[in-house]
């Protein structure tokens, strides 16, 4: 496997990518390994002290090369030679590195991905002053001890401790400025995008970042690897965008969702067929279906007259003041003794709530069956506000019959889960 990744890489067609070396190398891997062996000037990197294995082909069957090790050479500030040049330029020609190195540096999709790989971290984790806290952090630990050392081994060079420090610190910076200069050279340019840093929106609000680019790679925090996202829940959410080269940028989007309620309560006012709609949410457009061919009330409380028993399907919709639309429907059953029967949701979900406005003396059965007539729920408890919350989460997909027997009569509606 390894012939045949160098032969792509020495072939003419390197570049390709069907049968150049990225067939059967990840360059992203290579990338990494040359950075912290080159910020650190690591003399035993590239052709000596290095691991690589190959992924299983369920995770990509590609060559990666580290971890990294080895590292005793690594940081010779005593040598200012070293500052400049790549490591495999400069490393002594008795320890010679493979030519891989070198043959994908002339790679310019390769140096571009590079760029922005060392671009991004030196904005993060390897920015001049996040070496500089780090190393006076690891010095102030060792102060006291390295004091008792060199008491006993006094090998500084006629130098003091905190002479060394500042060489490593200089010599640090100018090799991270050297890199700078080196693929500053190179034209990079991180994805440039507009996300809203505050938001209210609907819920299942769609929001589409691919107006960006369609050539991007999108990753939303939390959320899914595409430009689309629905959005459900209050939080932050970040979108990582990223280009073929790997370089990337970042924003976050505060989003409030809107989730009006269309749930309403009914009862009954002046007369056997008269009943008043009650919606739980105040300040929205309302929008009243009674089932009866009556529509378009825009009342929030309206009174409605039914002139007939029966069962009616009165329907919500309700609008809330940033334009969330939210339906609720109950099945109404009404008779000349004013029994008010509410079922919601419908269709259910995992729970299905009765309501009845029966006296407590007053006997009763309720009784839900399947399509081929078997009994799938049957019970006769309901509590103080007269309503049953019942556990549907074992019920199929699917229609079923409700049927609440009483005194005066019986009830019966279609149901459906879904």
């Amino acid at each position: 496997y390894v012939d045949s990744f160098e032969n792509a890489l020495a072939s003419a067609d390197f570049t390709d990518y069907v049968i150049g070396y990225r067939k059967f190398a990840d360059p992203r891997s290579f990338i990494d390994f040359l950075i912290v062996n080159e910020f650190s000037v690591n003399y035993d990197s590239y052709g000596r002290s290095t691991y690589m294995y190959k992924e299983k082909d369920t995770d990509g069957g590609k060559l990666k090369i580290g971890p990294p090790w080895d590292y005793d050479r690594a940081m010779d500030y005593s040598n200012s030679s070293l500052t400049s040049g790549w490591v495999w330029e400069i490393t002594h020609p008795y320890w010679p590195f493979p030519f891989w190195w070198s043959k994908m540096y002339i790679d310019p999709d390769y140096k571009h991905e590079l760029a922005c790989r060392w671009k991004t971290l030196r904005s993060n984790e390897l920015r001049t002053d996040a070496f500089m806290t780090f190393i006076d952090s690891v010095s102030n630990h060792l102060y006291e001890a390295q004091g008792r050392n060199f008491s006993v081994w006094n090998d500084l060079g006629g130098q003091t401790y905190d002479d060394q420090i500042n060489e490593l610190k200089s010599f640090l910076t100018t090799r991270l400025n050297w890199i700078d200069q080196e693929l500053n050279s190179i034209p990079v340019t991180f994805p440039q995008f507009y996300l809203p840093v505050d938001t209210v929106l609907c819920k299942g609000a769609i929001y589409d970042a691919s107006f960006i680019d369609s050539e991007f790679n999108y990753n939303w925090q939390p959320g899914p690897d595409s430009s689309i996202i629905s959005l459900d829940t209050s939080g932050i959410y970040t979108l990582k965008v990223t280009d073929r080269f790997g370089c990337y940028s970042k924003k976050q989007m505060q989003v409030t969702i809107s989730e009006p309620s269309a749930i309403f309560s009914v009862s009954n006012t002046s007369g056997n067929s008269n009943y008043q709609f009650i919606p739980i949410q105040t300040n929205a457009n309302y929008s009243w279906d009674f089932g009866d061919n009556t529509v378009g009330s825009s009342v929030e409380n309206p009174i409605h007259v039914f002139a007939h028993e029966g069962s009616y399907d009165v329907t919500l919709n309700l609008i809330d003041s940033i334009g969330c639309k939210r339906s609720e429907s109950q099945l109404i059953h009404v008779n000349q003794a004013a029994v008010i029967v509410q079922v919601y949701p419908n269709p259910f979900g995992n729970e299905l709530t009765i309501g009845i406005n029966l006296p407590n003396t007053e006997s009763h059965e309720i009784r839900i069956t399947n399509e081929l007539g078997q009994t799938i729920f049957k019970g006769n408890t309901f509590n103080s506000n007269g309503s049953i919350v019942i556990d549907t989460t074992s019920f199929r997909a699917g229609i079923y019959f409700l049927e609440i027997s009483i005194e005066t009569g019986n009830y019966k509606a279609k149901i459906v889960k879904i």
